[in-house]
């Protein structure tokens, strides 16, 4: 949809599409709708920004000498990104995902966080959570000193962890260090669904391309399984993930059972799973749920995705049944709510 912004616009930079819809819901309809620039990537399809009229940020990936030095060219590039689309990003309200290369984006502005996903401080940034040492070990790294000093200090001090994040959106009560000293915002995606009328109702699922087909498809099997791009970010490679899928589909009734694949998740899936359906598109399950998914059973090795269901539905758990997966979620990623521990397959 094309649009003219005025003078006073407000900048919304996501990489999920759990973030974007975030920010959709919280932004007043003609804000969202008119008075938005998007600057979107990752984990977003280039669909849903070309119908927001928003500016792509395309994604280097693979782990060659070759890919890791586009990708330190791409990141030195960005740098210029404000300049170059002739924006003074210092005169405009900024919501954002301080992560990845959007760090990068907020190197001297301050900004309003939205969440990453649900209770996601409470599980990934205490003080003994494995995602946050991974992140301190690295920002105490001789490469995290290199990142300051190249891409600012919120490279290194992602998810609110720093003095420029100022504001925090959640969807519901959360508690971690970092939300020390800042203003936090605390609405649940059902509170801001209620509070939206049709037509932002019905915008938002047009953006994401949301459909009663796609909830009623969805709502004819007992069992979803939520993916993760585990090969495509090293976790696993691909023969073990492989034979890692193979044991977790064989529990279940593969005529009930449907593959709801993460935004970056590239697998293969119908190919190797040719009798399991599979559900791709670009959309987080919040959304889905909003618009009246309703499942039995929900399972997956370690997607946060789990925590939109109510506790009448069972969540299997997977993490720990790899010793790969277990070892990199620590003990400490786990949901935040009633599930089945699965320790082997």
């Amino acid at each position: 949809m094309e649009r003219e912004l005025n003078k006073s616009y407000a900048i919304c930079l996501c990489i999920s599409p759990y973030a974007l819809l975030l920010y959709m819901l919280v932004a007043e309809e003609d804000k969202a709708k008119n008075e938005t620039l998007y600057v979107l990537g990752k984990g977003i399809s280039r669909i849903v920004c070309d119908r927001l009229s928003g500016i792509y940020l395309e994604t280097i990936n693979g782990n060659s000498l070759k890919d890791k030095a586009k990708r330190f060219l791409s990141k030195l590039q960005m740098r210029g990104f404000w300049r170059r689309q002739g924006i003074d990003v210092r005169n405009h309200e900024i919501f954002a995902q301080d992560h990845a290369v959007l760090s990068i984006l907020l190197r001297d502005v301050n900004y309003k966080l939205l969440s990453d996903g649900p209770k996601y401080f409470s599980i990934n940034m205490q003080e003994d959570s494995t995602e946050y040492r991974r992140l301190l070990a690295k920002r105490n790294s001789l490469e995290g000193k290199l990142a300051r000093l190249f891409y600012g200090n919120v490279a290194v001090s992602p998810f609110g962890d720093n003095a420029q994040c100022t504001d925090v959106y959640l969807t519901e009560e959360d508690s971690s260090p970092v939300l020390r000293n800042k203003i936090l915002h605390v609405h649940s995606f059902q509170e801001l669904w209620n509070g939206s009328s049709e037509e932002k109702r019905s915008f938002v699922n047009s953006v994401f391309d949301v459909s009663l087909e796609d909830v009623s498809f969805l709502n004819r099997k007992s069992v979803i399984f939520f993916s993760q791009p585990l090969v495509a970010d090293g976790i696993l490679s691909e023969s073990d993930y492989m034979e890692l899928l193979k044991r977790i589909f064989s529990r279940y009734d593969h005529e009930r059972l449907l593959i709801k694949t993460h935004p970056r998740d590239k697998y293969d899936y119908r190919t190797l799973f040719p009798d399991v359906e599979v559900y791709e598109k670009s959309v987080n399950v919040q959304l889905l749920v909003l618009n009246g998914l309703k499942v039995e059973r929900v399972a997956t090795i370690f997607s946060s995705s789990v925590d939109a269901f109510p506790e009448s539905v069972e969540v299997d758990w997977f993490a720990n049944a790899h010793p790969v997966t277990k070892a990199y979620c620590g003990g400490t990623l786990k949901p935040h709510r009633r599930f089945n521990d699965i320790l082997s397959v």
